[in-house]
């Protein structure tokens, strides 16, 4: 029992003859007799849910036996998708409203991309990797309350929502899995914070993101009223002063504002 607490600071093998891990820093796992994918996405360490298998990946010439289901002795997975902080992760800003962009720029930085909105669904798909590079901190800025996040001009034709992203979806399959790419719920960290920055974007944006997209450890932030981002600050309609927002000049703290409803992932 001692070893297996700490891991067998020895040769880093559960003594209950489970997985064991390549090396005292790798996320490549080992499969010894009976093991299962589930088992190893179950560990405390990832999060504890046997469903997450499906961001697992075949390496150092892992053969396909029967995927998922039939695992044979020295296999041997990554499983640093699941990891927290999941390595190789990344941070993906954009906007999607031209009009905005500049005050954007001040208040998000130079990270910041422009871009139109229905084109950002194939940007995380290409940035995340499928899974490979999964997203850690994922913001869209422009102009919400459509039903999306839209620019100032194209409104619905061009918005970017949820559902294209589950439109991307494909199936957990070993040829995929070897090229490190899962289904959507892989494509952000398991400890991912999702922002919408726009006018109501709680119910349109942030709700069906945390639900349909996001695995559970992380959430989505969506905004509960009028809202504006620019010169490095936040405003928001908390008046029906003739200047319509109230204006907030301090940029840093922009994350801790009244403004945003956070919705968990439960998948």
């Amino acid at each position: 029992m001692y070893l297996y607490t700490q891991n067998d600071s020895v040769n880093w093998v559960d003594p209950f003859g489970l997985w064991k891990r390549k090396s005292p820093q790798s996320h490549v796992w080992i499969a010894e007799s009976g093991d299962t994918l589930s088992s190893l996405a179950a560990m405390a360490e990832y999060g504890g849910r046997g469903k997450n298998w499906r961001c697992l990946w075949p390496v150092e010439g892992t053969e396909d036996h029967g995927y998922p289901n039939i695992i044979k002795p020295c296999d041997k997975y990554d499983a640093s998708n699941l990891a927290t902080p999941a390595p190789g992760a990344k941070s993906l800003i954009i906007s999607v409203a031209p009009d905005k962009t500049a005050g954007f720029k001040t208040v998000f930085g130079e990270l910041l991309e422009e871009l139109r909105g229905d084109k950002v669904a194939d940007k995380v798909k290409t940035d995340s990797g499928q899974g490979g590079t999964p997203i850690s901190e994922f913001i869209v800025a422009g102009h919400s309350g459509y039903e999306g996040m839209v620019g100032a001009f194209d409104r619905l034709k061009y918005r970017f929502t949820a559902q294209q992203l589950v439109d991307l979806n494909e199936a957990p399959s070993f040829l995929r899995a070897v090229k490190k790419r899962g289904p959507v719920r892989c494509w952000f960290t398991q400890d991912a914070v999702a922002y919408f920055p726009g006018c109501n974007s709680d119910e349109v944006m942030a709700r069906p993101f945390a639900k349909n997209i996001l695995r559970k450890g992380a959430k989505a932030y969506g905004t509960n009223q009028l809202t504006e981002f620019s010169n490095g600050g936040i405003s928001y309609n908390w008046t029906d002063s003739p200047t319509r927002y109230g204006y907030f000049a301090s940029s840093p703290d922009w994350k801790n504002r009244a403004v945003w409803t956070p919705y968990d992932a439960t998948w």
